[in-house]
């Protein structure tokens, strides 16, 4: 009875050591980048494992059992160099075991000017970074991306990548919060265009043409849009637009304090001037077509009572001949019969 329960507890065991491992595509990937990269030692250490069958150690020593595992332990170690760029993926769209797997492998340095700012998984930061890919493919043994000093605040990095990190443990992947506070998530999308990860701040950043759209924006948000954003980038002109329109139609409540803003930051007031030449220039010829358009319809009303007369008093000839004959019908067009009486 005893060996016979040692032998189904050793049965069980086995079957449940022998059950499948749920691998995703990424991972089978990094499995098979791996091997290539042991093939590659192999090869430099003087070995052709294409050509030489496996053999055991020299003078005939043999490891055990336990100093096999350890080996093999330590030569799985190292992270896998990737040779080719993980594809550009939707990481929203990930699932939780893939975008964990990304979390390992080597880890690569954000620095800005001459100072890191943060690290991160190289995997993970290729798959969703156009900019991370390129210098991966211009230098394969880099180990980082350097952005230019004063280009973005260390605080936006650190933010961006947070979350990157953070959106990896979740069952579903969240989107980076808008904080409201218009320097940060400005600052953030800034981030996150010289990363070439524009594609999760798309939110952030119609968050703020709405609020500019459906509100009256306050100057903060005015102050960090001039700061931070081109006078040519799409939400600028929006803002800019806004702030002609609302001034065109008298509905800003402090219009003495606007005035001064305007002259103490040139760069929006400029662009609000040309907007304003345009729209004037606009509006002269929207007035001066729709005065055309009028005096066409007068003149088309003149000829069309000119024509009625015309075909009332054939009408009218066409009746006096009719009484003065008796037994004759009266033939009319179409045109003609609006004028006829009714009887």
């Amino acid at each position: 009875m005893q060996t016979h329960s040692r032998d189904n507890s050793a049965s069980t065991m086995n079957s449940s050591s022998s059950a499948p491992v749920v691998e995703t595509p990424y991972m089978k990937m990094l499995a098979k980048q791996n091997a290539k990269d042991q093939e590659k030692q192999k090869a430099k250490n003087g070995q052709n494992p294409a050509s030489q069958a496996p053999t055991g150690p020299k003078n005939g020593n043999k490891l055990n059992g336990k100093k096999n595992f350890a080996a093999n332990k330590k030569a799985d170690a190292p992270a896998p160099i990737l040779e080719e760029p993980v594809p550009l993926e939707n990481f929203m769209a990930l699932s939780r075991p893939h975008r964990l797997a990304l979390l390992r492998g080597d880890v690569w340095e954000i620095v800005v000017g001459d100072k890191c700012v943060y690290k991160i998984s190289k995997n993970l930061l290729m798959s969703v970074s156009k900019v991370a890919q390129a210098a991966y493919q211009n230098n394969p043994k880099s180990t980082g991306i350097k952005l230019p000093a004063d280009s973005v605040t260390a605080s936006a990095v650190q933010t961006l990548l947070k979350w990157l990190k953070e959106a990896c443990h979740p069952f579903q992947a969240f989107l980076i919060h808008v904080s409201g506070n218009a320097y940060d998530d400005l600052n953030l999308i800034k981030a996150s265009h010289l990363l070439g990860m524009d594609n999760y701040t798309h939110h952030v950043m119609k968050w703020y043409k709405s609020y500019i759209y459906h509100e009256l924006p306050d100057y903060d948000t005015i102050s960090a849009i001039v700061e931070l954003v081109p006078e040519d980038h799409h939400l600028f002109i929006h803002l800019a637009n806004k702030l002609c329109k609302l001034r065109y139609k008298k509905e800003i409540p402090d219009v003495e304090d606007f005035k001064q803003y305007l002259i103490e930051h040139p760069k929006l007031g400029n662009v609000m001037e040309a907007i304003d030449t345009k729209l004037a220039a606009s509006r002269l010829k929207a007035e001066a077509e729709a005065r055309q358009r009028a005096a066409e319809y007068r003149k088309q009303q003149k000829k069309q009572r000119e024509q009625d007369a015309k075909t009332a008093e054939q009408v009218r000839q066409k009746l006096n001949g009719k009484n003065g004959s008796s037994g004759t019908i009266l033939v009319v067009s179409a045109e003609e019969a609006r004028f006829l009486k009714r009887r």
